[in-house]
């Protein structure tokens, strides 16, 4: 499994570490926020993103993400992607992604049709 040897370390801008894809921060889809790859100081009310920040800190740490889309929980869907990808498709300067943006940019590209029975 690719993950056997993830270690939860919830660090100051990175959850977890992995031999080979390094550090790597967990982020979610929700239906009511989308996803939000900033870091967690500058998500909240009254709190402002520096997105300069967030890109150089996703470059210097060549930061992956798992996100978890857990729009239709108990189903939830997960990918890793390079933090890099998603500075890429993100098309605002709030590092973030409605729902459906997100579901189409990062998760339908890599997602496989179901099996007919």
């Amino acid at each position: 499994n690719a993950f056997d040897d993830l270690k939860y370390v919830d660090q100051k801008g990175y959850d977890f570490i992995h031999p080979k894809f390094a550090y790597i921060e967990q982020k979610q889809i929700t239906s009511s926020s989308g996803l939000k790859f900033r870091l967690s100081n500058m998500i909240g009310q009254g709190r402002s993103v520096d997105q300069d920040f967030v890109h150089q800190h996703i470059k210097d740490l060549n930061l992956y993400y798992l996100l978890a889309d857990i729009t239709k929980f108990p189903i939830v869907h997960t990918i890793l992607l390079p933090g890099l990808e998603l500075i890429n498709q993100c098309s605002n300067n709030s590092c973030s992604f409605t729902v459906n943006h997100a579901k189409e940019r990062l998760f339908m590209p890599y997602a496989t049709k179901p099996e007919q029975k």
